[in-house]
């Protein structure tokens, strides 16, 4: 802080690891935690992302707290989704889980499938049948909820909506 006062730093990463001792490192000083969060269901998270929903979760909560006891707006919190067939269903349920963890924006990506299998660590390769574009009318009809929701719950959308806001 001394050395470089307007230094404003931002870190994206899974959540899972959010300990007292590194939350409180980052509240007053981080500028943003963008944090992958996937999936808003324990289940389709555990499954996806291979770590501990209740971990993540705590972690976030843990954050929230820390940032409420110190009065502190830092960090910004944005939960990101990247959207595929198995999560699309329950990305309504996203705005209430970014209020309830003390985010402030979510942010989706759509899922880019791959040519080949680029970790171990997932029990299969997402490819082009998992595309939300594939039921289009659906999908189209969730994203439209979706911002809907997110007015509701009063957190901001970082970027456009899939399907929604995309420029052809």
């Amino acid at each position: 802080r001394r050395i470089a006062p307007h230094l404003r730093m931002s870190l994206i990463s899974n959540a899972s690891k959010l300990t007292p001792k590194s939350v409180d490192a980052m509240v007053g000083y981080l500028g943003y935690l963008k944090a992958s969060i996937n999936a808003t269901r324990k289940e389709t998270y555990e499954r996806t992302m291979k770590i501990s929903w209740d971990d993540t979760i705590t972690g976030l909560k843990r954050l929230r707290d820390r940032k409420e006891e110190l009065g502190s707006v830092l960090p910004r919190v944005r939960l990101s989704f990247v959207l595929h067939r198995e999560n699309l269903d329950e990305i309504l349920e996203a705005p209430a889980l970014a209020k309830d963890v003390g985010a402030q924006s979510l942010n989706l990506f759509n899922m880019v499938p791959v040519q080949q299998r680029w970790s171990d660590r997932y029990d299969r390769l997402m490819t082009s049948d998992d595309v939300i574009e594939n039921d289009y009318e659906h999908s189209l009809s969730v994203m439209r909820q979706f911002k809907q929701e997110c007015v509701r719950h009063g957190i901001s959308i970082f970027g456009n909506v899939p399907l929604v806001d995309d420029v052809t």
